[in-house]
Protein backbone atom coordinates (compact mmCIF):
# COMPACT_ATOMS: atom_id res chain seq x y z
CA UNK A 1 0.00 0.00 0.00
CA UNK A 2 2.80 2.42 0.89
CA UNK A 3 4.74 1.52 -2.24
CA UNK A 4 1.69 2.31 -4.38
CA UNK A 5 0.73 5.59 -2.76
CA UNK A 6 4.04 7.22 -1.79
CA UNK A 7 5.89 9.39 -4.27
CA UNK A 8 9.07 7.88 -5.66
CA UNK A 9 11.42 10.26 -3.85
CA UNK A 10 9.48 10.04 -0.58
CA UNK A 11 9.08 6.28 -0.28
CA UNK A 12 11.73 5.96 2.40
CA UNK A 13 10.09 8.69 4.50
CA UNK A 14 6.70 7.03 4.10
CA UNK A 15 8.13 3.72 5.30
CA UNK A 16 9.87 5.54 8.15
CA UNK A 17 6.60 7.09 9.35
CA UNK A 18 4.91 3.70 9.15
CA UNK A 19 7.72 2.27 11.28
CA UNK A 20 7.29 5.08 13.79
CA UNK A 21 3.61 4.28 14.12
CA UNK A 22 4.32 0.58 14.60
CA UNK A 23 6.97 1.34 17.23
CA UNK A 24 4.60 3.69 19.05
CA UNK A 25 1.88 1.05 18.99
CA UNK A 26 4.26 -1.62 20.27
CA UNK A 27 5.45 0.68 23.03
CA UNK A 28 1.94 1.63 24.09
CA UNK A 29 0.86 -2.01 24.06
CA UNK A 30 3.86 -3.04 26.13
CA UNK A 31 3.17 -0.37 28.75
CA UNK A 32 -0.53 -1.24 28.88
CA UNK A 33 0.11 -4.98 29.13
CA UNK A 34 2.76 -4.41 31.79
CA UNK A 35 0.33 -2.35 33.83
CA UNK A 36 -2.38 -4.98 33.58
CA UNK A 37 0.02 -7.77 34.50
CA UNK A 38 1.21 -5.76 37.48
CA UNK A 39 -2.34 -5.84 38.83
CA UNK A 40 -2.05 -9.64 39.12
CA UNK A 41 -5.79 -9.86 38.57
CA UNK A 42 -7.57 -12.69 36.78
CA UNK A 43 -10.11 -10.16 35.52
CA UNK A 44 -7.29 -8.10 33.99
CA UNK A 45 -5.81 -11.17 32.32
CA UNK A 46 -9.14 -12.23 30.88
CA UNK A 47 -9.90 -8.68 29.78
CA UNK A 48 -6.69 -8.44 27.76
CA UNK A 49 -7.81 -11.11 25.30
CA UNK A 50 -11.14 -9.61 24.13
CA UNK A 51 -9.63 -6.11 24.24
CA UNK A 52 -6.90 -7.22 21.85
CA UNK A 53 -9.46 -8.89 19.60
CA UNK A 54 -11.53 -5.70 19.52
CA UNK A 55 -8.45 -3.68 18.54
CA UNK A 56 -7.96 -5.92 15.49
CA UNK A 57 -11.60 -5.51 14.51
CA UNK A 58 -11.26 -1.73 14.76
CA UNK A 59 -8.08 -1.83 12.65
CA UNK A 60 -9.86 -3.93 10.02
CA UNK A 61 -12.80 -1.49 9.96
CA UNK A 62 -10.46 1.46 9.47
CA UNK A 63 -8.75 -0.43 6.66
CA UNK A 64 -12.03 -0.50 4.74
CA UNK A 65 -11.67 3.23 4.14
CA UNK A 66 -8.14 2.98 2.71
CA UNK A 67 -8.02 2.79 -1.05
CA UNK A 68 -5.11 1.43 -3.03
CA UNK A 69 -4.04 2.25 -6.55
CA UNK A 70 -6.45 1.67 -9.41
CA UNK A 71 -6.17 -1.79 -10.98
CA UNK A 72 -6.40 -2.41 -14.72
CA UNK A 73 -9.95 -2.49 -16.05
CA UNK A 74 -9.63 -6.14 -17.09
CA UNK A 75 -8.90 -7.11 -13.46
CA UNK A 76 -5.40 -8.31 -14.30
CA UNK A 77 -2.70 -7.08 -11.96
CA UNK A 78 0.19 -9.21 -13.22
CA UNK A 79 0.17 -11.49 -10.16
CA UNK A 80 0.27 -15.03 -11.54
CA UNK A 81 2.42 -18.16 -11.53
CA UNK A 82 4.42 -16.51 -14.31
CA UNK A 83 5.32 -13.65 -11.95
CA UNK A 84 6.65 -16.18 -9.42
CA UNK A 85 8.80 -17.80 -12.09
CA UNK A 86 10.04 -14.35 -13.06
CA UNK A 87 10.98 -13.68 -9.45
CA UNK A 88 12.84 -16.98 -9.13
CA UNK A 89 14.96 -16.03 -12.17
CA UNK A 90 15.72 -12.61 -10.71
CA UNK A 91 18.98 -13.36 -8.93
CA UNK A 92 19.73 -9.78 -7.74
CA UNK A 93 16.33 -9.53 -6.05
CA UNK A 94 16.73 -12.96 -4.45
CA UNK A 95 20.15 -11.80 -3.24
CA UNK A 96 18.50 -8.70 -1.75
CA UNK A 97 16.16 -10.96 0.22
CA UNK A 98 19.14 -12.98 1.46
CA UNK A 99 21.17 -9.92 2.48
CA UNK A 100 18.16 -8.46 4.23
CA UNK A 101 17.92 -11.63 6.32
CA UNK A 102 21.36 -10.74 7.73
CA UNK A 103 20.24 -7.19 8.50
CA UNK A 104 17.02 -8.37 10.12
CA UNK A 105 18.88 -10.79 12.36
CA UNK A 106 20.32 -7.68 14.00
CA UNK A 107 16.81 -6.30 14.47
CA UNK A 108 15.48 -9.48 16.05
CA UNK A 109 18.62 -9.98 18.15
CA UNK A 110 17.62 -7.08 20.39
CA UNK A 111 14.54 -8.84 21.76
CA UNK A 112 16.11 -12.31 21.69
CA UNK A 113 19.49 -11.67 23.28
CA UNK A 114 19.25 -8.58 25.45
CA UNK A 115 16.90 -9.98 28.15
CA UNK A 116 19.00 -13.12 28.67
CA UNK A 117 22.33 -11.37 28.30
CA UNK A 118 21.49 -8.59 30.75
CA UNK A 119 19.97 -10.74 33.49
CA UNK A 120 22.02 -13.95 33.22
CA UNK A 121 25.18 -12.91 31.43
CA UNK A 122 25.80 -9.60 33.18
CA UNK A 123 23.75 -10.30 36.34
CA UNK A 124 22.10 -6.89 36.02
CA UNK A 125 18.67 -6.16 37.54
CA UNK A 126 15.66 -7.33 35.52
CA UNK A 127 14.19 -3.84 35.26
CA UNK A 128 17.12 -2.85 33.05
CA UNK A 129 15.72 -4.97 30.22
CA UNK A 130 12.48 -2.98 30.17
CA UNK A 131 14.46 0.26 30.31
CA UNK A 132 16.61 -0.72 27.32
CA UNK A 133 13.62 -1.79 25.22
CA UNK A 134 11.79 1.40 26.18
CA UNK A 135 14.75 3.52 25.08
CA UNK A 136 14.96 1.91 21.66
CA UNK A 137 11.19 1.94 21.11
CA UNK A 138 10.87 5.59 22.11
CA UNK A 139 13.73 6.72 19.86
CA UNK A 140 12.45 4.82 16.81
CA UNK A 141 8.87 6.00 17.41
CA UNK A 142 9.88 9.67 17.51
CA UNK A 143 12.95 10.07 15.31
CA UNK A 144 12.77 7.64 12.37
CA UNK A 145 11.26 10.05 9.85
CA UNK A 146 13.71 12.82 10.71
CA UNK A 147 16.71 10.49 10.49
CA UNK A 148 15.49 9.22 7.12
CA UNK A 149 14.97 12.76 5.81
CA UNK A 150 18.40 13.93 6.93
CA UNK A 151 20.33 10.89 5.72
CA UNK A 152 19.06 11.20 2.14
CA UNK A 153 21.65 8.75 0.90
CA UNK A 154 21.01 6.13 -1.67
CA UNK A 155 18.98 3.42 -0.04
CA UNK A 156 21.88 0.97 -0.16
CA UNK A 157 24.11 3.52 1.55
CA UNK A 158 21.66 3.96 4.41
CA UNK A 159 21.39 0.19 4.79
CA UNK A 160 25.19 -0.13 4.81
CA UNK A 161 25.50 2.47 7.54
CA UNK A 162 22.81 0.63 9.48
CA UNK A 163 24.88 -2.55 9.29
CA UNK A 164 27.98 -0.74 10.55
CA UNK A 165 26.09 0.73 13.47
CA UNK A 166 24.67 -2.68 14.34
CA UNK A 167 28.21 -4.07 14.29
CA UNK A 168 29.30 -1.27 16.65
CA UNK A 169 26.35 -2.06 18.91
CA UNK A 170 27.32 -5.73 19.02
CA UNK A 171 30.94 -4.86 19.82
CA UNK A 172 29.87 -2.51 22.62
CA UNK A 173 27.53 -5.12 24.09
CA UNK A 174 30.17 -7.86 23.93
CA UNK A 175 32.64 -5.71 25.86
CA UNK A 176 30.15 -5.33 28.71
CA UNK A 177 31.31 -8.70 30.07
CA UNK A 178 34.52 -6.95 31.15
CA UNK A 179 32.58 -4.80 33.62
CA UNK A 180 31.87 -5.87 37.21
CA UNK A 181 28.26 -6.98 37.96
CA UNK A 182 25.94 -4.31 39.26
CA UNK A 183 24.73 -0.93 38.03
CA UNK A 184 27.81 -0.19 35.92
CA UNK A 185 26.81 -2.45 32.97
CA UNK A 186 23.35 -0.81 32.97
CA UNK A 187 24.80 2.68 32.68
CA UNK A 188 27.23 1.47 30.03
CA UNK A 189 24.66 -0.30 27.85
CA UNK A 190 21.99 2.41 27.98
CA UNK A 191 23.74 4.74 25.47
CA UNK A 192 24.87 1.71 23.46
CA UNK A 193 21.20 0.97 22.77
CA UNK A 194 21.09 4.21 20.79
CA UNK A 195 23.38 2.55 18.25
CA UNK A 196 20.77 -0.15 17.69
CA UNK A 197 18.02 2.46 17.36
CA UNK A 198 20.05 4.50 14.86
CA UNK A 199 20.77 1.40 12.79
CA UNK A 200 17.12 0.38 12.81
CA UNK A 201 16.03 3.85 11.67
CA UNK A 202 18.52 3.83 8.81
CA UNK A 203 17.93 0.27 7.64
CA UNK A 204 14.16 -0.22 7.99
CA UNK A 205 12.79 2.51 5.70
CA UNK A 206 15.67 2.17 3.21
CA UNK A 207 15.27 -1.60 2.85
CA UNK A 208 11.54 -1.32 2.21
CA UNK A 209 12.07 1.52 -0.26
CA UNK A 210 14.77 -0.40 -2.13
CA UNK A 211 12.63 -3.54 -2.33
CA UNK A 212 9.75 -1.52 -3.78
CA UNK A 213 12.00 0.40 -6.16
CA UNK A 214 13.61 -2.78 -7.50
CA UNK A 215 10.34 -4.65 -7.95
CA UNK A 216 9.00 -4.53 -11.54
CA UNK A 217 5.81 -2.48 -11.76
CA UNK A 218 3.45 -5.15 -13.03
CA UNK A 219 4.41 -7.81 -10.49
CA UNK A 220 5.28 -5.68 -7.49
CA UNK A 221 2.91 -7.54 -5.17
CA UNK A 222 4.66 -10.85 -5.77
CA UNK A 223 8.10 -9.32 -5.24
CA UNK A 224 7.17 -7.48 -2.03
CA UNK A 225 5.46 -10.58 -0.67
CA UNK A 226 8.65 -12.54 -1.27
CA UNK A 227 10.68 -9.77 0.38
CA UNK A 228 8.72 -10.37 3.59
CA UNK A 229 10.40 -13.78 3.84
CA UNK A 230 13.57 -11.96 4.88
CA UNK A 231 11.80 -10.92 8.09
CA UNK A 232 10.30 -14.36 8.70
CA UNK A 233 13.63 -16.10 8.10
CA UNK A 234 15.38 -13.81 10.58
CA UNK A 235 12.71 -14.56 13.19
CA UNK A 236 13.37 -18.29 12.78
CA UNK A 237 17.18 -18.18 12.62
CA UNK A 238 18.06 -15.61 15.30
CA UNK A 239 17.11 -17.59 18.45
CA UNK A 240 19.55 -20.34 17.41
CA UNK A 241 22.43 -17.82 17.35
CA UNK A 242 22.28 -17.09 21.07
CA UNK A 243 23.86 -19.86 23.14
CA UNK A 244 25.52 -20.19 26.51
CA UNK A 245 28.62 -18.19 25.64
CA UNK A 246 28.09 -14.58 26.65
CA UNK A 247 30.15 -12.67 24.09
CA UNK A 248 30.47 -15.00 21.09
CA UNK A 249 26.90 -14.51 19.77
CA UNK A 250 27.44 -10.76 19.72
CA UNK A 251 30.64 -11.19 17.72
CA UNK A 252 28.86 -13.49 15.26
CA UNK A 253 25.93 -11.13 14.71
CA UNK A 254 28.30 -8.17 14.36
CA UNK A 255 30.18 -10.04 11.62
CA UNK A 256 26.89 -10.76 9.84
CA UNK A 257 26.03 -7.06 9.99
CA UNK A 258 29.36 -6.08 8.47
CA UNK A 259 28.99 -8.72 5.75
CA UNK A 260 25.57 -7.37 4.82
CA UNK A 261 26.81 -3.77 4.82
CA UNK A 262 29.58 -4.68 2.36
CA UNK A 263 27.28 -6.68 0.09
CA UNK A 264 24.41 -4.20 -0.21
CA UNK A 265 26.10 -1.40 -2.19
CA UNK A 266 27.10 -3.42 -5.31
CA UNK A 267 23.79 -5.24 -5.06
CA UNK A 268 21.90 -1.95 -5.05
CA UNK A 269 23.68 -0.88 -8.24
CA UNK A 270 22.53 -4.06 -9.95
CA UNK A 271 18.96 -3.67 -8.71
CA UNK A 272 18.33 -0.04 -9.62
CA UNK A 273 20.65 0.02 -12.60
CA UNK A 274 18.47 -2.27 -14.67
CA UNK A 275 20.11 -5.55 -13.70
CA UNK A 276 17.15 -6.76 -11.65
CA UNK A 277 14.96 -7.86 -14.49
CA UNK A 278 16.45 -11.30 -14.13
CA UNK A 279 15.50 -12.48 -17.56
CA UNK A 280 11.90 -11.60 -16.91
CA UNK A 281 9.34 -12.79 -19.35
CA UNK A 282 6.59 -10.56 -20.53
CA UNK A 283 6.26 -7.09 -21.99
CA UNK A 284 9.10 -4.60 -21.68
CA UNK A 285 7.10 -2.49 -19.22
CA UNK A 286 7.44 -5.19 -16.58
CA UNK A 287 11.20 -4.69 -16.36
CA UNK A 288 11.02 -1.02 -15.43
CA UNK A 289 11.62 -0.03 -11.84
CA UNK A 290 9.02 1.96 -10.00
Amino acid sequence: MIAEQADGEAKDEAFARAGMIRAAGAGAGTVLAGGLLALASQHAYRGMVPADAISFVVAAAVGLFVRGAQRPADGSDGESPASIRQLLRNRPYLALIGVNVLFNICTVFLAVAVPVYVTRGLHAPGWAVGAFLTITTAVVATCAAEVTRRSRRRTGGAMAWGGRLWAAWCAAAAMAVLLPPGPLPVGYLAPAMLLWAAAEMLHGPASNALSAQAAPEGVRGTYLAAFQYSFAAADMVTPALYGVNRALPWVAVGCLALTASVAIRPLERRLVGGGASGGAAGPPGNSATS
